[in-house]
């Protein structure tokens, strides 16, 4: 009876887990891809700007040889009612006066432009583009698509520019690196219809899922994280080029060629909760810990099922002890029978008091385990067996009386 108990129960856990993984596959398996990201940016090879291939950041001077890949246009964006600061105004003229040059131009997306480019050029997008809860999504994935389409350079409103951006003409695909890992996708240059960014646009439907929190829907569905995601996962993702550590984008920075005033105007305050997270992601991607908290945890397992192991060792050796009892009570019942039957309230006080003994003799784990299965059903089988061992003795007896 133990074992058919425990044997429903793995069943039922079964079913459980089975059920749990069909209700939530999608959600499941976008976050472990999502989390592979963190894999991809500490072990895997990244393509860096400017290390061994002819590109010399320090001076902004692409090798003799490469042509002019990406367009010489900037877009920026301000979607909904999102006011302009001064800061912001003051970096946007400080990058119109670098790129005064008639073959430069600027494209700035306000809410009804953005909304005609997609159901324009994206039609099979735009439930999912106006379906998104925050701007900010949109603002994200905007620029995504009016890369591919139109090919230029993407920047947000708050960068300030320190250095002409003509240098990256000549590079298919940049991005600044991210916090705490992957990239940001606050600027970005591409050329048009870069495989790349076909890849993050077809998966952008698949991905758009709600995590509760503001902050990490926007990042896991349109943001940074969802970005860098998709450079992780990226079949050429060591061609994608990113540039070195001194040009990470991340709150209030400055680098050789950029400032970036961190405006941060779409965080809330789960932001900054998310973001501690994300600093302990970050301290803990080092190898030598993440060695040291495999072989820990893989220790506490084996030394966890080592004892499941033994405790349902030890408790099938109690139920034998027990069952082995109970068969000679059994027994001697059947031999009793030539004297007159056992009265029914003795055969079961007596395994009661055998099922009791056997309870405390046992561990407070093994306890549990042997009260999970009551004595009533216990004895209702003991009885069952003790009524067919009775029935054997009496065609025994008229056996013996035949013969």
């Amino acid at each position: 009876m133990l074992s058919v108990s425990l044997q429903r129960r793995h069943y039922i856990r079964i079913g459980i887990l089975l059920l749990v993984l069909i209700v939530f596959w999608q959600r499941i398996t976008v976050g472990l891809t999502l989390a592979y990201t963190y894999f991809a940016f500490t072990f895997l090879p990244t393509a860096v700007l400017g290390e061994g291939d002819g590109w010399d950041l320090e001076n902004l001077i692409p090798p003799p040889d490469a042509p002019e890949v990406v367009p010489r246009i900037i877009h920026q964006a301000r979607l909904g009612d999102l006011k302009m600061k001064d800061s912001w105004i003051e970096a946007n003229e400080s990058c119109a006066a670098l790129h005064a040059s008639p073959e430069w131009r600027f494209e700035f997306w306000d809410t009804p432009r953005a909304n005609a480019f997609v159901e324009e050029n994206y039609p099979d997008l735009l439930e999912t583009y106006l379906g998104y809860g925050q701007e900010i999504q949109r603002s994200n994935v905007i620029r995504y698509l009016v890369l591919y389409k139109m090919g230029g350079m993407y920047m947000d409103l708050d960068i300030k520019c320190k250095a002409p951006l003509d240098f990256f003409t000549t590079v298919d695909w940049v991005s600044p690196p991210g916090v705490p890992t992957g990239i940001n996708n606050a600027f970005m240059a591409a050329a048009p219809g870069h495989p790349f960014l076909k890849h993050a646009i077809d998966n952008l439907k698949r991905y758009d899922l709600n995590w509760i929190s503001l902050y990490a829907t926007d990042m896991f569905t349109a943001g940074c994280h969802y970005i860098s995601t998709m450079h992780a996962t990226f079949s050429g993702h060591s061609t994608l080029r990113v540039l070195p550590h001194e040009y990470k984008l991340g709150g209030h920075s400055v680098t050789p060629i950029f400032e970036h005033l961190g405006a941060a105007s779409w965080h809330r305050g789960d932001a900054t909760a998310i973001k501690k997270i994300g600093d302990v992601v970050t301290w803990l991607l080092v190898p030598w810990k993440i060695i040291a908290i495999t072989v820990i945890s893989f220790t506490g397992c084996v030394w966890f099922c080592r004892r499941r192991v033994r405790r349902a060792e030890k408790i099938r050796a109690q139920d034998v002890e027990l069952f082995d009892m109970e068969r000679e009570i059994l027994l001697e019942g059947g031999a009793q029978a030539e004297r007159g039957r056992q009265p029914e309230h003795e055969r079961r006080n007596l395994l009661l008091r055998l099922w009791r003994d056997s309870i405390s003799a046992s561990g407070p784990d093994e306890a549990e385990a042997h009260r999970s299965v009551s004595p009533a059903s216990r004895m209702s089988s003991s009885d069952s067996t003790l009524r067919e061992d009775e029935d054997e003795m009496d065609e025994m007896k008229k056996e013996r009386k035949s013969s």
